[in-house]
């Protein structure tokens, strides 16, 4: 679940989240170097891990939301009580918590989700959500293969490679849109502000 703060909206997302966003690149360049090494190298769970890191971060930069922190203490909006402009620290959060991919896909807007899954269809001929869904829970089985209830072997390395992969290229050209659901119920979008 995702920590709230309080901010002068309801909700304001920017996607892709370029914070967010940085950090899944992070996780893909991780991923391209560590599948460049040869097989038995031992790295084969760090690459597996890292792929589901990346996976996991992409699809929450697609919903990721906008936090303002004020810098000083009972600063109000704006000016503080001694007339000088506060300053605010810009985060990024995400909108679901968690390791779920369906909960995260369903955080993701009705239009980018649709988008997202025909642009898969297109490129890699399968269906997005159920080849999500097939590597689901790789992050947990990759940190704890030794557990009983880890099954390794149901998931597809070449699944998690190709949905990094494609997840990343996606991104990249996704036309980057910021919109701001205000108390009221009212939506703006960022330039109309």
């Amino acid at each position: 679940m995702t920590q709230t703060f309080p901010q002068e909206w309801e909700n304001r997302r920017e996607i892709p989240n370029p914070q967010i966003r940085d950090v899944a690149d992070q996780y893909e360049q991780a991923r391209q170097i560590l599948s460049l090494q040869p097989l038995g190298t031992g790295i084969l769970l760090p690459l597996m891990n890292t792929a589901s890191m990346a996976i996991e971060l992409y699809l929450k930069c697609l919903a990721g939301e906008v936090v303002h922190i004020s810098e000083g203490e009972g600063m109000a909006a704006g000016i503080s009580p001694l007339g000088e402009f506060k300053s605010e620290r810009v985060h990024a959060q995400a909108s679901a918590g968690g390791h779920d991919y369906r909960k995260i896909l369903g955080a993701i807007d009705e239009d980018i989700r649709s988008l997202l899954e025909t642009s898969y269809a297109k490129v890699r001929g399968n269906e997005f959500k159920s080849d999500l869904m097939a590597v689901d829970n790789a992050l947990v089985v990759t940190r704890y293969p030794f557990e009983p209830s880890s099954d390794l072997e149901r998931i597809s390395l070449k699944t998690l490679m190709s949905l990094s992969e494609f997840l990343r290229d996606f991104v990249v050209v996704l036309e980057p849109r910021e919109i701001i659901r205000w108390k009221d119920e009212s939506i703006s979008k960022v330039e109309d502000v």
